[in-house]
C-alpha cells in the first residue's frame, strides 16, 4: 500500500467531528488498498478547514488529486458531479460508491425528500460506469 493509513486516520482525526470522522471509517472499510486512503479524506475538503495543499504536504499530489476528483465544487449540480466522478479515476468511482452505500444503508438516517432515491440513482450510474470501464482494459 502506498499510503500509511494510520497517518491517514490521525490526518483526518484532527480535521473531522466524529459523525464524519466515523463515516468515512466505515467508507473506507468498504473499498481495498489505496481507495481507503481516498475513501477516508473524500469529505475532508467539503466539511472541514483542510486544504488540497495540506493533503499533498502531508501525502502526495496523487492523494490530492483522488480527493480533488471526488470532492463536489460548489457551482456542480450533483448529477454533474456523478458525471465527471464516472469520467475521472477508477478509484473515485469505487470511492463515491461505497460513500453512496454507507448512506444508503443508514437510510433511516436520511432527511427526508428525494435524497434517497438520488442517491440510488447515482449508484447505480456509478456501477454502470465502472463496470463499463472494466470492458476497456
Amino acid at each position: 500500500m502506498k499510503y500509511d493509513i494510520k497517518e491517514v486516520i490521525e490526518f483526518a482525526r484532527k480535521h473531522y467531528d466524529a459523525e464524519t470522522f466515523a463515516h468515512a471509517l466505515r467508507v473506507a472499510d468498504r473499498v481495498e488498498g489505496d481507495d481507503k486512503a481516498v475513501a477516508i479524506l473524500h469529505d475532508i475538503i467539503e466539511d472541514t478547514d483542510a486544504t488540497y495543499c495540506d493533503i499533498k504536504w502531508e501525502f502526495d499530489s496523487d492523494l490530492k488529486d483522488e480527493v480533488e476528483y471526488i470532492t463536489r465544487v460548489k457551482t456542480e449540480t450533483y448529477r454533474d458531479y456523478i458525471k465527471r466522478i464516472a469520467i475521472c479515476s477508477d478509484a473515485s468511482i469505487r470511492v463515491k460508491i461505497a460513500d453512496l452505500e454507507d448512506h444508503l444503508h443508514g437510510a433511516e438516517t436520511l432527511p427526508p425528500g428525494d435524497l434517497g432515491v438520488r442517491y440510488a440513482k447515482a449508484l447505480a450510474y456509478l456501477k454502470d460506469a465502472i463496470a463499463f470501464r472494466a470492458t476497456w482494459t
